[in-house]
C-alpha cells in the first residue's frame, strides 16, 4: 500500500477490530466496545482512526480500575463524513496536551491526503476524538469542519 493511498472506512474498521482482538481488551479488562457505524462507504487515510482507539484504550480507559466503554461511530454529515471515537475514561486537557507521534501523523495524513480534520473534546468521564473527511462529490466547502 502506498503511503498516500486512501482506503475504505470499512477496512479501517477491520484494523480497529484486529487491534482490539490482539489486545484482548474485552476478555482481560472488561472493556466494552460499541460500534454505531451508520456509514462505511467512504475513503480515509489508512491507520487514521485506529490510533484514536489505541489511545482511548491505553490513556483513557487504561487508567480506570476496571471496565470502560469505547464507542466508534461514523455517519454522513454536511459535506462529508464524521468518525467519532468516544471513551468514558479519565479525560485530558485538550488545550495543554501535545499530540503524540501517532496522533500527529494521523492528523497530518488527514489534512494532506484528503483535506480532513482531527479534533478533540475532553473532560473527566468523556473524551471524543473526531475525524471529519470531506466528501469529494459534495458541492459544500470541503475545508469546513462540521462537528456532529
Amino acid at each position: 500500500m502506498r503511503s498516500n493511498e486512501l482506503i475504505e472506512f470499512s477496512k479501517e474498521l477491520e484494523h480497529i477490530k484486529a487491534f482490539l482482538n490482539i489486545e484482548n481488551v474485552d476478555d482481560e479488562t472488561g472493556l466494552v466496545v460499541e460500534y454505531q457505524t451508520e456509514e462505511l462507504d467512504f475513503r480515509i487515510p489508512p491507520l487514521t482512526v485506529e490510533p484514536l482507539v489505541e489511545n482511548a484504550v491505553i490513556h483513557g480507559i487504561g487508567t480506570l480500575e476496571s471496565g470502560g466503554v469505547i464507542t466508534v461511530s461514523s455517519k454522513k454529515t454536511d459535506g462529508g463524513y464524521t468518525v467519532c471515537v468516544e471513551d468514558n475514561g479519565v479525560g485530558f486537557d485538550v488545550e495543554h496536551t501535545e499530540l503524540g507521534v501517532g496522533l500527529e501523523n494521523a492528523k497530518t495524513r488527514l489534512e494532506s491526503q484528503c483535506g480532513g480534520k482531527l479534533s478533540f473534546e475532553s473532560r473527566p468521564g468523556c473524551t471524543k476524538a473526531m475525524v471529519f473527511v470531506p466528501d469529494p462529490k459534495s458541492p459544500n466547502d470541503k475545508t469546513a469542519f462540521k462537528r456532529g
